[in-house]
């Protein structure tokens, strides 16, 4: 894969890249669910700066999904938790701290949520490069985001808005485990927005909205620095 990508521009920070990267981690999935995973050039530092987020989100999030895939990964990740004496503590503390929770059956720990808003920043320029083609100048940013059943409501109100007046793109792979949308403005190729499912959602807990129990995504907006968000 490294020699296809090498000298070309990384899509994380329009370095000179070195390699390639999946912009989702062929680790989230079973192994005969990993083609045709998107691929992008990227520079060795943010090779290895995504790849360290991506250590600890596949430990820790197929226990929190939602689909086959990843009841499949149950064992390879208590195994990664087991083989880190941090990891394993952090999770025990928050075992005592949030269990039990008032859900029958339900189990609740610490999650670091923000390496997973880190990571969807990543994700969202990984495929804005794969499927448009562009790689964000500097003047612009990436910003990521977990969505709960509300946020996911505000997506189907923007996609629903914006289907006639800017290029949009869906896709499922991996079995249905990875699923995501987006779409890029029709007058500015490097302002996006990009939806991602993972697992038929995970189970984060509750959210800033109040949203209890459900499942959440993450998501990636990218435009012009200081008109993120507004």
């Amino acid at each position: 894969m490294g020699k296809k990508f090498k000298g070309k521009t990384c899509v994380y920070c329009g370095g000179s890249s070195s390699t390639g990267d999946h912009v989702v981690a062929r680790a989230f999935f079973p192994e005969e669910l990993r083609g045709d995973l998107p691929q992008v050039p990227a520079c060795l530092s943010c090779n290895n700066k995504k790849s360290d987020l991506e250590t600890y989100l596949v430990a820790v999030l197929p226990i929190a999904g939602n689909h086959a895939a990843a009841n499949r990964l149950f064992d390879d990740a208590r195994r990664r938790i087991q083989k880190n004496a941090r990891l394993m503590r952090e999770m025990a503390k928050g075992f005592e701290v949030y269990s039990p929770v008032s859900t029958e059956d339900a189990h609740a720990t610490f999650f670091r949520g923000s390496q997973l808003i880190q990571y969807a920043a990543y994700v969202g320029r990984g495929l804005l490069y794969h499927h448009f083609g562009t790689v964000l100048g500097p003047e612009h940013e990436a910003k990521g985001l977990a969505i709960d059943a509300l946020g996911q409501r505000r997506f189907d109100v923007m996609f629903e808005h914006l289907r006639h007046v800017a290029s949009m793109v869906s896709n499922s792979l991996a079995g249905g485990a990875l699923a995501y949308r987006g779409f890029v403005a029709a007058d500015d190729s490097q302002v996006s927005a990009w939806q991602v499912r993972l697992y038929g959602g995970v189970n984060l807990g509750t959210s800033s909205t109040g949203y209890k129990h459900g499942t959440f995504d993450f998501a990636a907006m990218t435009t012009k620095k200081g008109r993120l968000l507004d």
